[in-house]
């Protein structure tokens, strides 16, 4: 080939270059093509999703001009959430998926070196103090390995515009690598959320709502200037098994009074209806946050057989959140009132409704980083009004009751009157002690299960203030009124009474004191 024709050569690759690089530029973008690293990999320490330890996303949320952190780290024992103050994650598969979704990147293409496009793709460091328009601000994540190496530090930007008809271009970013200028397009396969709610154990008060065998509704309101309540209402109800094989798990009926002794009319009947929503509320309470309790009130709740007392620290902190003591210390009040339910296990909750959080500590919403067809790459969630929530645990053994020992063994075990030696068991007796024995060690090992988690879950409780959706509230509260319903006509429709199977013979818990000035 001539010189000519080398020349015409070079020129023809030059222009297909350039007509590539070309289709897939944003608008009013530089792009650069000689002497790149593209094709290298973005993320080459990060090459074992097991070896991450630590993870953490820093965005910029535009509507609220603030910076929101989330951050998931191992601590040498377990899983916490430094960003909500060391709360205990759910995180070590969701730990693996995450990094997965990083090993591997590729810098596809080399999009720019000028930090002047940086805003346009979204590329910006979340700390950013420029000036710039929405969404010129990118999502900033960091890995670390359990050494504390950085194996990865990355900010995500935006998706490539829509006339990027290239296989895969759902999945593409620009991305860069932080503290450099070079901004390239990958292709991000996957993703995780950056949602508190998403990291924890959801199953707050591991609650079934069939277990339910008592609950009391404490309704009332404190006023935060006065501190006087006012609208005092309370309900309770209670479970009765009954029906063939009530012993053994059968159906059984809700009765309902209120604090006057009213009870449902002839034709009215416990609203079932309202009832399962109640019970299913309460077991799937929907965690959005957690504030920390101050450690001497921590104490005092985890053991109250503990010599501590609680500091006007402990009970500003508890005001400041909507928990408050009566004047002589002995009973504990919130700003909406208070639920007690027992359980089928023994296991006796209580909860107390605080105040509405406020925007400086509600819950940071997050988002989704690295999702498969969002345009978006952190995905942020709006966080919803959430409410904080005292919880503790005790244990009501009156749910189960010792088995009563039949009367013939009662018999035989009476020790004579005479002082002669007890008679050997027949072979009938026998059969029995061995049949009410079983029962007995089955009783006592139910007792100790339930007297186990009550205190597990007080020691979990004692530590943190919840924070609950805050429209939660009125399910958990009906009133009287609420769960009254009309008894179902002869050979008509009418509430239907669901089957639910006690576990265990059910008990009279302590009913709540209706409230008092403060």
């Amino acid at each position: 080939m001539n010189e000519w024709g080398k020349t015409a050569a070079m020129v023809l690759i030059g222009a297909a270059l350039a007509g590539a690089a070309w289709l897939t530029r944003p608008a009013g973008v530089r792009e650069i093509s000689l002497l790149s690293d593209q094709g290298q990999p973005l993320t080459p320490l990060l090459t074992n999703p097991a070896d991450v330890k630590s993870l953490e996303v820093v965005s910029f949320d535009e509507s609220a001009a603030r910076m929101r952190a989330f951050k998931v780290t191992f601590d040498g024992t377990r899983w916490v959430i430094p960003s909500e103050s060391n709360y205990p994650a759910d995180a070590e598969a969701k730990m693996g998926r995450a990094a997965a979704a990083f090993v591997g990147l590729l810098k596809e293409r080399v999009v720019t070196d000028n930090p002047a496009d940086h805003g346009v793709l979204g590329v910006l460091a979340p700390d950013d103090d420029l000036a710039v328009g929405a969404g010129g601000r990118g999502t900033r994540v960091t890995m670390r390995d359990g050494a504390g190496r950085v194996v990865a530090d990355i900010i995500i930007g935006k998706a490539p515009p829509p006339s990027d008809e290239r296989p895969g271009a759902g999945t593409h970013r620009y991305v860069r690598e932080s503290g450099k200028p070079r901004v390239y397009l990958t292709s991000i396969e996957g993703g995780f959320s950056t949602r508190f709610v998403d990291w924890v154990q959801t199953d707050l008060l591991e609650f079934r709502p069939e277990s339910a065998r008592a609950i009391r509704i404490n309704r009332y309101r404190i006023n935060e200037a006065t501190g006087e309540s006012s609208d005092p209402s309370l309900v309770s109800l209670d479970f009765t098994p009954g029906g063939v094989g009530a012993a053994e798990g059968g159906s059984g009926t809700w009765s309902l009074s209120d604090g006057q002794g009213r009870t449902p009319g002839p034709d009215e009947a416990v609203n079932i209806a309202r009832l399962t929503e109640l019970t299913q509320t309460l077991a799937g309470l929907r965690l959005l946050g957690v504030r920390p309790k101050p450690g001497n009130l921590a104490r005092v709740l985890a053991d109250p057989t503990a010599e501590a007392t609680l500091t006007l620290n402990d009970q500003a902190s508890m005001n400041r959140h909507g928990f408050y003591l009566s004047r002589n210390g002995a009973r504990l009040f919130a700003s909406e009132g208070e639920i007690h339910i027992t359980a089928a296990d023994g296991v006796a909750y209580s909860l107390w409704l605080g105040v509405v959080a406020g925007d400086a500590d509600r819950a940071a919403a997050g988002g989704q980083v690295g999702e498969t067809g969002s345009t978006n790459p952190s995905g942020d969630i709006k966080a919803a009004e959430s409410r904080y929530v005292m919880l503790t645990a005790g244990f009501d053994q009156s749910v189960l009751p010792e088995p009563q020992k039949p009367a013939a063994l009662a018999e035989a075990d009476t020790p004579p009157a005479d002082g002669s030696p007890a008679k050997p068991d027949t072979p009938e007796l026998a059969a029995v002690r061995r049949t009410w024995l079983a029962e007995h060690d089955a009783w006592k090992a139910r007792v100790e299960a339930g007297k186990a988690k009550a205190d597990r879950l007080s020691r979990r409780f004692a530590n943190w203030y919840y924070q609950i959706d805050a429209a939660s509230l009125t399910k958990l509260r009906p009133s009287f009124e609420e769960l009254v319903a009309p008894k179902a006509k002869p050979n008509g429709p009418g509430p239907i009474a669901p089957v639910l199977p006690p576990e265990l013979p059910p008990g009279e818990p302590a009913t709540p004191v209706p409230p008092e000035p403060l």
